[in-house]
């Protein structure tokens, strides 16, 4: 909408009003109309964002339209460049995270949302003045048709995509077990304070579920995933070591960490887990693999 706004009244300022000072306070109403547009997108994007960035995106553009209200014509055009320049690193970040926090549909979506916002952008600069009068009008042209078709695929994408809750697979968690072959719970971890009092019962009936079904089904594998009331118990093995997450929401990303926690933990406490004997101390240095995993 902003975008919208910005074109329209460039179009009434060039076309309706271009004599002072009428046409200078339409185009300083484009600017405006674009960059608190972008002012909601970064607000939005700081919710999603798991940096500190203390809404420096969005002060930025805060200020940014506080100067373009008092600024003379020909500063306009080059904090609107800035605001573009930080728009594109917000949108870095913002791929990067989608990039790291989806799995499948979700993630796939994701970049076709982001490939039409950088279009749009890109068409965006590409109407600036400075283009138009030292290239020519087929620039503008085509940086309008870039515009519309980038702002086309980022709606028809979002419309079409499914909830993008996965973003948030953060808030979901509860409870991280890791069980040894002998069913003793050798590490633990909470995300959030639950009331679970005896942990080692918990870890020892969850895995005994999990081995009463793999024996009912006559099945090689283990569970992957079980819901019981309002909790999804994910699963991952290794040769020495069962891996559970207790979560609220069964995310294919959450399996996966799960996955590749017990991978990571494998590979680091092999020795120990072959040769347990029953003291638990060597594996709480896990909690960096649940940093680099889980809460970073």
């Amino acid at each position: 909408m902003g975008m919208c706004l910005n074109t329209i009244a460039f179009a009434i300022g060039d076309f309706y009003f271009n004599i002072a000072p009428f046409h200078l306070l339409w185009i300083k109403a484009g600017y405006i109309a674009m960059i608190l547009a972008l002012v909601a997108f970064y607000f939005a994007m700081e919710r999603v964002l798991p940096y500190p960035t203390h809404h420096a995106f969005s002060i930025s553009g805060i200020i940014t339209a506080a100067l373009i209200i008092v600024s003379p014509s020909h500063l306009m055009v080059y904090l609107a460049l800035a605001m573009t320049l930080v728009t594109l690193f917000g949108l870095i970040l913002f791929f990067i995270h989608s990039r790291r926090g989806t799995t499948g549909e979700v993630r796939r979506d994701i970049n076709r949302m982001t490939i039409g916002f950088l279009v749009a952008i890109i068409g965006f600069m590409g109407r600036a003045d400075f283009f138009y009068y030292n290239i020519g009008e087929f620039v503008y042209l085509a940086g309008a048709a870039l515009l519309v078709t980038g702002l086309a695929v980022f709606g028809y994408v979002m419309i079409g995509s499914p909830a993008m809750a996965e973003l948030d697979w953060r808030t979901h968690l509860t409870r991280l077990y890791v069980i040894n072959k002998g069913g003793v719970l050798i590490y633990y971890h909470h995300f959030v304070d639950v009331q679970f009092k005896a942990q080692e019962l918990t870890a020892a009936g969850i895995s005994g579920i999990q081995s009463l079904m793999q024996e009912t089904m006559q099945s090689d594998a283990g569970l992957n995933h079980l819901s019981i009331g309002n909790y999804e118990i994910l699963f991952a093995y290794s040769d020495y070591s069962t891996c559970i997450l207790l979560c609220t929401k069964p995310y294919r990303v959450l399996l996966d960490k799960v996955i590749e926690f017990s991978n990571r933990f494998q590979n680091l406490f092999g020795p120990e887990l072959r040769s347990f004997g029953g003291d638990i101390t060597p594996f709480k240095s896990a909690l960096e693999i649940v940093d680099a995993l889980f809460l970073e």
